[in-house]
C-alpha cells in the first residue's frame, strides 16, 4: 500500500515502546527467580507477547469486569461489575437461580444478558497495543523505561497490521454501540477507552482466545528503532548485535532534547544492514 492509498487517518508507523534491560522474574511453577531480557528475546524471536485486557494498566480496559484482589470486597465488586442488573432482572421475572435466566424472553432483558455474556468473552482475547506517536513523552515515560528504553517502529502498511484498528476515546462506554456479531474480535468495547488515555493514540490487533500468548511478527515490518533520550550507551552494542542477529534492516535513531525548549528532535544514530 502506497502513501496515496493509505486510508485517511491511518498512521505510517505503529510503535511499541519497550525497556532495554534485564528483569528478574519469579517462575510461577518452580518459585525460583530468573533473569530475562524480554525486549531482546522479543526481537530475536520476532514475537509479540499479547495478553487479555484484564492484565493491562487501565482497570477499565475492555470493560471486562472485576479482578480478584483477595479483599473481602471482591464479591461486591463481582456483583456490581460482572452481574450488574441481574438481581433486578431475577426479581422482575420471579426466578431464583442464575441458571433460569435462559428462560427469559423479554427482548430488552435478553439484550442486557447478551451484553453481560460479551463482557466475559472480552476476558478471553489477546490484544496487541501499539501507538501512532513515537515522539510522545508520556509514552516514553510510562512504557519506555523513563526514556531509557526503545521505541520499535513498524510499517503500518504491512499486511500483518491490516486488521489493526484505532482506539476510540470516549467519556462513557455507553457511547459505544453493541457489536453486529458475536465474534469477540469485533466487539467495539475492545477498541474503546476513556478519554483519560487519549494521549496514547493507540491502535490494536485482537485475536480470539488467551493462547498462544506469543504471536510471530514479520521481521521486515520493523523499519526503525528509536532510542530514548536517556538510553544507556552501555547497551548500544548489545542492541546492535541483537538486531543483526535477528536479521533486521532498520534505521537507528535517538530522541534528543532541544536546548531552551520542551521539544525534541530525532537524530540518526546509524543503520543496520
Amino acid at each position: 500500500m502506497t502513501t496515496a492509498q493509505r486510508p485517511e487517518g491511518r498512521p505510517r508507523l505503529l510503535c511499541k515502546f519497550r525497556p532495554w534491560k534485564i528483569s528478574v522474574e519469579k517462575n510461577a511453577t518452580t518459585g525460583t527467580y530468573v533473569e530475562h531480557h524480554r525486549t531482546k528475546e522479543m526481537l530475536l524471536n520476532a514475537e509479540f507477547y499479547c495478553q487479555p485486557p484484564r492484565f493491562f494498566d487501565d482497570p477499565h480496559d475492555g470493560v471486562q469486569g472485576a479482578r480478584p484482589t483477595g479483599s473481602h470486597r471482591d464479591i461486591d465488586r463481582f456483583l456490581m461489575l460482572n452481574l450488574w442488573g441481574v438481581p433486578d432482572m431475577m426479581r422482575k421475572h420471579g426466578i431464583s437461580s442464575i441458571t433460569q435466566l435462559k428462560q427469559i424472553t423479554d427482548p430488552d432483558d435478553r439484550a442486557q444478558m447478551a451484553r453481560l455474556e460479551r463482557k466475559h468473552r472480552r476476558r478471553e482475547v489477546r490484544v496487541l497495543s501499539l501507538s501512532s506517536v513515537p515522539g510522545c513523552e508520556v509514552m516514553w515515560a510510562g512504557y519506555g523505561d523513563s526514556h531509557r528504553g526503545v521505541c520499535l517502529c513498524f510499517d503500518a502498511d504491512h499486511p500483518f497490521f491490516a486488521q489493526a484498528r484505532a482506539v476510540r476515546y470516549v467519556d462513557d462506554p455507553k457511547e459505544i454501540v453493541d457489536p453486529a456479531d458475536d465474534n469477540p474480535v469485533n466487539d467495539p468495547l475492545l477498541y474503546a477507552k476513556s478519554t483519560a488515555w487519549a494521549w496514547q493514540r493507540e491502535w490494536r490487533l485482537v485475536w480470539p482466545g488467551e493462547n498462544p500468548t506469543l504471536v510471530e511478527f514479520p521481521r521486515e515490518a520493523l523499519m526503525a528503532v528509536v532510542l530514548g533520550e536517556w538510553f544507556q550507551q552501555g547497551g548500544l552494542d548489545e542492541l546492535i548485535e541483537t538486531l543483526k542477529g535477528g536479521g533486521y534492516r532498520v534505521q537507528l535513531l535517538q530522541m534528543e532534547r532541544l536546548p531552551e525548549s520542551f521539544d525534541y528532535q530525532v537524530v540518526p544514530v546509524g543503520e543496520i544492514q
